[in-house]
Order: structure tokens, then C-alpha cells, then sequence
């Protein structure tokens, strides 16, 4: 079954109803092709506004856009659950329906597993954390009501924190495991390295 509708307005009461053994719905650009070509859907609200918008934006551009006008966010879902939500400050998040940050910068938590980078507020780190996320300049607060472990990078020095225990949503004592230098020294339990292995424990 194939419909071709011409006109500029078509009055259908609000409703299109398309019933088929192979349904299919095209937008074709009759003005263009390749990258010239610019068909698209908006979403508008009754006085007009565009809410949403999916298409190709303009002459020349092969890129498909999902935008939401909304100062909100995108969920996508399957078997009608959330799977992965990109948030209105652009932070992403895969099998969790909330992210949680403290940073200006970004952050992409999978489960409760997290890489945030933060360029602005609180120095310039990268962060890879297990079961916790950043919540102020240095801190780090528990995602759940246990252990939790930090990898940190700032500037060209890494290091390794952990704790034990935590409660979800407040900050955590983390102690600091491992420390690799910018010198290349190693501290295990030792904060200063000055040796190639700076060891502060009975060996």
C-alpha cells in the first residue's frame, strides 16, 4: 500500500493511520539529493513551538540530528525500560536512569562504574571510579552503601584510592594505594615516591 501526499496541509483530524503487510512511511527530498537533500520531522507544542526535531538540518550535511529544544534530556529504551540516558548537561549514562555528578565537566557512568573529566571547577582531572563519582574538588561520594575505589589522573600523575565502605550519597575516606609520579617514580602506600619503587611497608 503506498500513499503520496503532494500538498503543503493535509487535514486528517490528528491522525495517520497506516495499515500494511509491509508499512513503510518516507520522507523524500524532491529537491535535493545526497547531502543537498533535508527531510525532517518537528514536534511542535499547539501554539507552534518546536519541541523536537529529527532530520537532516541543512544543504550539505550528511549528519542526522536528535535534538530536544527542552532544556531536558534523551532516554532511550527497549522492552519499554530505560537503557541509556544522555542528560540536558550532556553527561551519558548506560544501564542507570540518573547520573550521578557533581562535576561542570562530563561524565559517562555505565552501571554504577564512572569516566568524568573536569577541565573547570576543580583542577584538570580524569577520573575512572568504581562505585563512586566526584563531588567537590578532591572529594568523592558513594554511588552505593559500599566499597568504592578511584583512579585519578591530573596532569601526568596517577593515582589509586579506595575505601572499604560508604553510604550512598555522602562523601567517602578514601586512602590513597598507589601513586605513579611524574618523574615515573612508584608509591605503594606512599604519597611522596622519590624512588623508582618507593614501598611504605615491610617487603
Amino acid at each position: 500500500t503506498e500513499i503520496q501526499i503532494a500538498a503543503t496541509t493535509v487535514d486528517v483530524n490528528g491522525l495517520l493511520h497506516v495499515v500494511s503487510a509491509t508499512p513503510k512511511i518516507t520522507l523524500q527530498d524532491s529537491n535535493g539529493s545526497g547531502n543537498a537533500a533535508t527531510p525532517y520531522v518537528v514536534f511542535e507544542d499547539s501554539g507552534g513551538t518546536d519541541l523536537g526535531y529529527i532530520g537532516y538540518g541543512s544543504s550539505g550535511n550528511s549528519t542526522l540530528f536528535l535534538t530536544n529544544y527542552a532544556n531536558a534530556g534523551l532516554e532511550f529504551l527497549t522492552n519499554s525500560a530505560t537503557r541509556m540516558t544522555l542528560t540536558a548537561a550532556g553527561n551519558l549514562g548506560i544501564g542507570v536512569t540518573s547520573i550521578n555528578s557533581g562535576l561542570v565537566g562530563k561524565t559517562l557512568q555505565v552501571g554504577y562504574g564512572q569516566m568524568s573529566s573536569d577541565h573547570t571547577s576543580y583542577n584538570y582531572n580524569t577520573n575512572f571510579t568504581n562505585n563512586a563519582y566526584q563531588s567537590g574538588n578532591g572529594t568523592y561520594a558513594a554511588i552505593t552503601s559500599r566499597g568504592a575505589g578511584v583512579i585519578k589522573i591530573l596532569d601526568d600523575v596517577l593515582t589509586y584510592s579506595g575505601a572499604s565502605s560508604g553510604t550512598a550519597g555522602s562523601d567517602l575516606s578514601l586512602s590513597e594505594r598507589v601513586r605513579i609520579t611524574s618523574a615515573g617514580n612508584l608509591g605503594i602506600n606512599q604519597t611522596s615516591a622519590t624512588a623508582k619503587i618507593h614501598v611504605n611497608q615491610t617487603v
